[in-house]
């Protein structure tokens, strides 16, 4: 019984320090992913939502800029087809 309890104490340990080891490597893994993830989402919203942001800004601000103009050649264009359309 004794030499029997010794090897289940034994297989126990051993157990246990494969255990041991899975779970510090799991940690690891774990801990590596974790600081991959916090990277990326800083990196996207210290870059990426900025950017995309100031790409929209200056778009609709352009838009606003070039708004005479489309609104005179509008107008230049609505005269056209009036004055054409109600004829000589």
């Amino acid at each position: 019984w004794t030499r029997e309890y010794g090897k289940t104490l034994k297989t126990l340990q051993e157990a246990s320090k494969a255990a041991e080891k899975v779970r510090n490597n799991i940690l690891s893994a774990t801990n590596e992913y974790k600081k991959q993830i916090v990277t990326t989402v800083k990196k996207w919203i210290n870059e990426d939502i900025p950017k995309s942001w100031n790409s929209g800004v200056q778009l609709t601000f352009s838009t606003l800029a070039e708004t005479p103009e489309y609104s005179k050649k509008a107008l230049v264009s609505t005269k056209d087809l009036v004055k054409k359309q109600l004829g000589p």
